[in-house]
């Protein structure tokens, strides 16, 4: 259903009903012709993937009453716009329900305009910090959507600092 509510085409996905399937899932494009997961892009396999790791939470949250910890790494990497907003929707309510569970949340991105737009306001069940790379990585607590500065800047500091490192790998 959320996939459908992204106003994208396509693809569908629809439950597979043979024995040997066993739950398994298929793809459909827009025409109902039955699709291989390699053709999917990756931003698609990403939206597929994350949403599928969303609703297995509720099934372990379920099963065991124990503390979790979840861990997501960059989610909105390689996806469109809608997308994006699907899954910022979808983490902050996750953020919602955790800090009112025995839940915890670590969220990495390299994006601030998202960190931007999840950063929860005025609110002090939550933390926020940034790896800051010099010799050594330092890891500092973000007081204000400021202290990130804007990706242009960052792009002259990483510039800078692949420079003075001789790391000529990371220059772009």
């Amino acid at each position: 259903k959320l996939l459908q509510n992204l106003g994208n085409q396509g693809f569908t996905l629809f439950l597979k009903n043979s024995e040997n399937d066993n739950g398994m899932y298929g793809i459909k494009d827009y025409s109902g012709k039955e699709r291989d997961i390699e053709t999917l892009s990756t931003g698609e396999k990403n939206i597929v993937g994350f949403l599928w790791f969303l609703l297995s939470l509720n099934d372990l949250r379920n099963s065991n009453n124990r503390e979790q910890i979840i861990v997501l790494d960059d989610p909105i990497n390689s996806n469109d716009a809608n997308s994006q907003f699907l899954i910022l929707a979808e983490i902050k309510n996750l953020m919602s329900k955790c800090s009112n569970n025995n839940q915890q949340i670590f969220l990495l991105t390299h994006n601030n305009y998202f960190f931007n737009q999840i950063r929860m306001k005025n609110d002090d069940k939550h933390a926020y910090f940034k790896f800051e790379k010099d010799v050594k990585t330092s890891i500092l607590e973000i007081h204000s959507a400021y202290a990130l500065g804007n990706a242009y800047a960052e792009l002259w500091e990483e510039l800078a600092f692949t420079y003075k490192n001789n790391r000529v790998n990371l220059m772009w």
